[in-house]
């Protein structure tokens, strides 16, 4: 049914929508387990008819299933029209998950009530695989469900014992907040070994092409030397004279494209392979610099790199001081494996300087003397030759190339002038320079940029690296502005973004849980769930070397909405107990009684269909894993610590009710008193 909505909302298969799909395999079971064990019960212990039991059963659970599926699409809707980078990667992803879960519900309702009747067992004899699983059932769940009820027993009959459930509470939470999450930190994307390597490379500004050339084919005989190499690209400086896009490069700057075989069918990581190939590439004389990173290092392809400084200012001598330090700096940052920059200062010029007073005394202009010069260098077009039926040949005059190779040609040189032909250097002083083979600018102002690159270390444990040994370090000059660009400029506007989606679900969620309850408070009983399963999320993501990314907090989104499923589920048992005349604590014991092992069968079966994305068992399954991680970790913890704490939590709202009620009540028997006084 998923997919048959999907071909209706035109939505294709991908990595994205595949993804989707194998974490909907383990939340479509919510539904049909909750609605199976319903019926079950009503069926076996409540000794009804399969056919009663399967209506009954269906239509006591049918509200507060719909409340949980209803809850979870909620908290999704808003990733819908959040917009910006975050909108554009998990857009489609929550539309499948969307679609998942509605037809979860409608098969939960109608296909699993109307089949129920046909695989029910009446025979007590048990199969060996029947009998495993009842004896997990009594040695295992059945103890579990006891020990919690115990718990809460000890809340119940004791007032003030809850004070000892808080307290461990409060210390996890405040471990996690000040230990495990700045451990975690985060990237705007997870890494993914996606066995493509990139190499940038530049030899000195003055490097002639044919060596450039010559050290590029030595770079590619040490990669062909690798294992696993299947395809190799590599180009050199850029065609003259045709636009392009991004930025044209010079004869020396050159870069390579290589494919491994993927990460299953070798044993060394894309991280290890760079590391390698870097240390190799270094040894090779007249590299300038080299940049060795993954395919997809930066989520965005018009992120320069990881980490990128910008410095602007007016000087362009002064700009490449301070990128010299900054660079300087940066590569004794942990977590950078290379360091390079938009430019250098080393291209080898000669400078000459017009005496405009003695070009005046020739009645000459400064650009008659340079245009002269530029068509002895460069060239000038002065004809055409013409072919018939063809488009015309340019016809270039400029110097013989033995008479352009050195200074003095040009010195020598002869500018023709109104009183005859007068040697160059009479003219203009001539002196060597060093200059940048490119300029930038942002602003109207020069520009440099130092970039970083890194392997696996997450964005903001680089810069908080950069923060402390970079930016407090290096002197900024009036006059002179430093910018984080790069990747973690778009990571704090998805965070934003993504923040901002929570606050909107999770005001949704109250509100959708109002309507659903008829009630103010219990929404906050309901809701307390999700910090509970946010802890188990984080140690969950220290323990597999997951980082905070994007991904893991749509993670944090999805959980939100599936782990208030188990909160629903006994609340709402909880209510129709007291609606029928059980004592508050009875009520809370026989709900816990009815509800755990359901509650217990869908936290693992969605879990259990989160692994292959949380393991990484396909290419690609990296940018997605963390998402799996958090929902994983969050419904594990989360859920047995839902089923202690939900009802201590229920009972505090309900002392405290009671207590506001009876101040109330007191404060209005006294005005009435003062009224009769």
């Amino acid at each position: 049914m998923t997919i048959a909505f999907m071909h209706i909302v035109h939505l294709e298969f991908n990595i994205v929508t595949m993804t989707a799909i194998i974490l909907a395999v383990g939340l479509l079971l919510d539904d049909a387990i909750v609605v199976m064990e319903n019926i079950e019960r009503h069926y076996f212990e409540l000794k009804k008819s399969i056919h009663r039991a399967a209506l009954d059963g269906t239509t006591e659970i049918m509200l507060a299933d719909f409340a949980g599926t209803f809850t979870t699409v909620i908290v999704l809707v808003p990733i819908l029209f959040i917009g910006g980078y975050v909108q554009r990667i998990l857009r489609e992803f929550c539309s499948v998950l969307i679609l998942a879960l509605i037809s979860s519900y409608i098969v939960s309702i109608t296909i699993i009530p109307l089949l129920s009747p046909l695989v029910m067992k009446i025979d007590p004899h048990k199969n060996r695989l029947e009998s495993l699983i009842y004896n997990f059932n009594v040695y295992f769940v059945n103890p579990l469900v006891n020990f919690y009820t115990f718990l809460v027993r000890i809340v119940v009959e004791k007032k003030k014992a809850f004070i000892l459930f808080l307290i461990p509470l409060m210390l996890t939470m405040m471990v996690t907040q000040k230990a495990v999450i700045p451990l975690l930190g985060r990237d705007l994307m997870p890494p993914m070994d996606t066995g493509i390597v990139k190499v940038a490379f530049s030899t000195d500004g003055n490097t002639s092409i044919k060596e450039s050339d010559r050290i590029l084919s030595r770079m590619e005989k040490i990669v062909k030397a690798f294992p696993g190499v299947q395809m190799l690209s590599s180009t050199l400086g850029s065609e003259p004279g045709t636009f392009s896009f991004g930025s044209g490069k010079q004869p020396q700057d050159g870069s390579m494209t290589i494919h491994f075989i993927d990460r299953f069918h070798r044993k060394k990581s894309i991280w290890q392979i760079e590391d390698e190939l870097r240390n190799k590439f270094h040894k090779i004389p007249g590299i300038h610099y080299v940049d060795v990173f993954d395919y997809g290092a930066t989520p965005l392809s018009s992120i320069a790199s990881t980490v990128d400084l910008m410095i602007t200012g007016d000087n362009i001598n002064k700009l490449d001081e301070i990128g010299d330090r900054i660079a300087q700096r940066l590569n004794h940052v942990k977590g950078i494996t290379s360091v390079s920059r938009s430019w250098y200062m080393d291209k080898r010029e000669q400078e000459f300087t017009i005496d405009q007073l003695q070009a005046a005394r020739y009645e000459l202009k400064p650009a008659d003397i340079s245009r002269q010069v530029g068509t002895a260098l460069r060239g000038r077009i002065s004809s055409i030759f013409n072919i018939p039926n063809e488009n015309g040949l340019d016809v270039r005059i400029q110097f013989k190339k033995e008479d352009r190779n050195s200074i003095k040609d040009f010195e020598t040189m002869l500018i023709k002038t109104p009183f005859g032909l007068v040697p160059f250097r009479v003219f203009a002083r001539i002196k060597p320079v060093f200059s940048p083979g490119v300029i930038t600018r942002q602003n109207l102002n020069y520009s440099i940029d130092v970039y970083g690159y890194r392997d696996t270390a997450t964005i903001t444990h680089i810069h908080k690296g950069i923060d402390k040994g970079v930016i407090d370090k290096v002197v900024i000059p009036s006059g002179y502005h430093l910018s984080k660009e790069g990747e973690i400029a778009q990571m704090k506007l998805s965070s934003k973004r993504l923040e901002r989606a929570m606050m909107l679900a999770l005001i949704l969620l109250y509100f959708s849980l109002v309507v659903t309850f008829s009630s103010w408070k219990n929404p906050f009983t309901i809701m307390l769930a999700i910090p509970l399963a946010a802890v188990g999320s984080m140690w969950f993501m220290l323990g597999f070397g997951r980082h905070q990314c994007m991904p893991s907090m749509m993670g944090l989104i999805l959980l939100a909405g599936v782990i208030v499923n188990n909160s629903i589920l006994l609340i709402d048992f909880i209510e129709e107990g007291r609606k029928k005349g059980m004592d508050m604590h009875d009520a809370i014991l026989e709900a816990i009684r009815l509800r755990a092992r359901p509650i217990l069968m869908t936290a693992f079966g969605t879990s259990v269909g989160m692994l292959p994305v949380a393991f990484q068992r396909a290419i690609g399954l990296e940018r997605l894993s963390p998402l799996a991680v958090v929902a994983i970790g969050g419904l594990m913890i989360g859920t047995f610590l839902t089923l202690i704490y939900v009802p201590i939590f229920y009972i505090l709202f309900e002392r405290l009710k009671a207590r506001l009620s009876h101040l109330v009540q007191g404060l209005k028997g006294k005005r009435e008193a003062a009224e009769e006084i």
